[in-house]
């Protein structure tokens, strides 16, 4: 069993591969969570602003169509980011 030995604010602590391990799902799971809900809420302005358009409830502008199709672009980036962070989350090493 590998150990480490790292220096905190309370004194020394033993760190052993578990730890690193909980700490590495930690930080994937606050990426996966973090990158989930911002695209999430890009693809849910997008759908708003394109039904908005749609319905003739904001007038016709070329303008709409660019933000919409720059929410969808950024929030399809951001699923691949999530699901990248979901495969590293469920990576045993």
């Amino acid at each position: 069993m590998m150990r480490a030995v790292a220096l905190s604010n309370n004194g020394f602590d033993v760190v052993t591969q578990e730890t690193r391990t909980v700490r590495r799902r930690r930080r994937w799971a606050i990426g996966l969570a973090v990158s989930g809900m911002a695209a999430f809420l890009s693809v849910l302005l997008s759908f708003v602003l394109a039904v908005t358009s749609l319905l003739s409830l904001v007038p016709a502008d070329s303008r709409w169509a660019i933000y919409v199709s720059l929410l969808l672009i950024v929030g399809f980036s951001l699923l691949m980011l999530a699901a990248h962070c979901m495969d590293k989350f469920d990576e045993r090493s």
